[in-house]
């Protein structure tokens, strides 16, 4: 049986990788988390396949930086090879985040930097964000961005200038800029740049997205896969890819392999 077979059957394939790129853990003032405890969270998380989550916390995005970062790497060290952890910048305090990212680069567990402009109240296009992108150019880390369309301060149309002069950073575009027409500009960003990758969690709303996007980008090379767990339940996402009519190659692509290739925490 194909993958997609097996999921009909009720059989999960014993060798079938998952790694999911975007997640979250915590809680905020004005981010509630409504999923049980964390224990249970990775509980559900390995009963589904996940073998491990890339988060960034939830109290570093809502203003408290070093506190959340803290809490993540604790995690982290919690669940060893199960969380892995993204630093949070906030351009309002560019230098305690940068302390941070480089506190937590050699951890075990470090694979990038999250941003999230709309929650940090700061435009993409900013030059509080300058720091983040020398220092990542410099270190080629893997950046994690929010975009929606329609939110002015992520909209993902503000990346072509960042992209056209950070080259060696790797950007992984969150929701794929979230409405039809953020798909629109993020399908032209990944033609336009080799360092531009999105991870197809925010779909939520086109039913065919997956296979539509293979098409427009001429294969799933650029495609890494994320659920927004613990927000979002990720038995979703993942039937997205494994129900979908593409190819059993390209269902391993996005749920492992084309994540593996640009982080080395994992194995190919």
């Amino acid at each position: 049986m194909n993958i997609r077979e097996s999921y009909l059957n009720g059989i999960r394939p014993a060798d079938l990788k998952i790694v999911d790129v975007h997640a979250h853990i915590g809680n905020s003032a004005g981010c509630h988390m409504p999923l049980e405890s964390s224990d249970e969270g990775i509980q559900r998380m390995e009963s589904l396949g996940i073998s491990a989550m890339c988060a960034s916390h939830l109290t570093a995005i809502g203003g408290d930086v070093s506190v959340g970062n803290k809490e993540l790497f604790d995690m982290c060290d919690q669940y060893p090879g199960k969380v892995y952890g993204k630093v949070f910048y906030d351009p309002r305090c560019p230098e305690i985040s940068l302390e941070d990212i480089e506190k937590y680069r050699n951890h075990h567990a470090f694979i990038g930097v999250k941003i999230h402009p709309r929650e940090s109240f700061t435009y993409l296009s900013d030059d509080s964000y300058r720091p983040l992108w020398e220092y990542a150019e410099k270190n080629k880390l893997i950046v994690t961005c929010h975009t929606w369309e329609s939110e002015p301060m992520n909209t993902p149309e503000l990346f072509f200038d960042i992209c056209g002069k950070y080259t060696s950073m790797k950007v992984i575009l969150a929701h794929c800029g979230g409405t039809y027409a953020g798909y629109e500009i993020c399908y032209r960003l990944v033609k336009e740049f080799t360092n531009v990758y999105i991870d197809m969690n925010g779909f939520i709303y086109s039913c065919q997205w997956i296979e539509q996007a293979v098409e427009r980008f001429n294969g799933v090379d650029r495609i890494v896969f994320g659920t927004d767990q613990f927000f979002n339940d990720p038995r979703t996402s993942i039937g997205r890819v494994v129900l979908s009519t593409l190819s059993d190659d390209e269902k391993r692509r996005i749920l492992y392999y084309n994540f593996a290739s640009i982080c080395d925490k994992f194995e190919l």
